[in-house]
């Protein structure tokens, strides 16, 4: 991919797994989706990370997960083993 995301360094692009720029403003299939979570309740997982600290931002009725925050949760869980 050439150009570069507005806010992150050009060596980091956060992309979907097709290729596309994952968006800044993210649905919850967008997120279960970026984070390749192939397993049989992602929703679940999205609900224990929302529970360990993922910021999210509710938009009337609808969940949504800025990119900057998923970004800034999986480095804070970076090296952090689960049982």
């Amino acid at each position: 991919m050439t150009g570069q995301a507005p806010g992150y360094p050009p060596a980091i692009i956060p992309c979907m797994p097709d290729g596309r720029l994952a968006p800044h403003v993210m649905t919850q299939a967008e997120l279960i989706e970026f984070l390749r979570l192939e397993v049989k309740f992602p929703r679940k997982v999205i609900k224990g990370m929302r529970d360990n600290g993922l910021a999210a931002t509710q938009v009337s009725k609808h969940v949504r997960f800025l990119l900057p925050d998923v970004l800034a949760f999986l480095e804070s869980e970076k090296g952090r083993v689960v049982r």
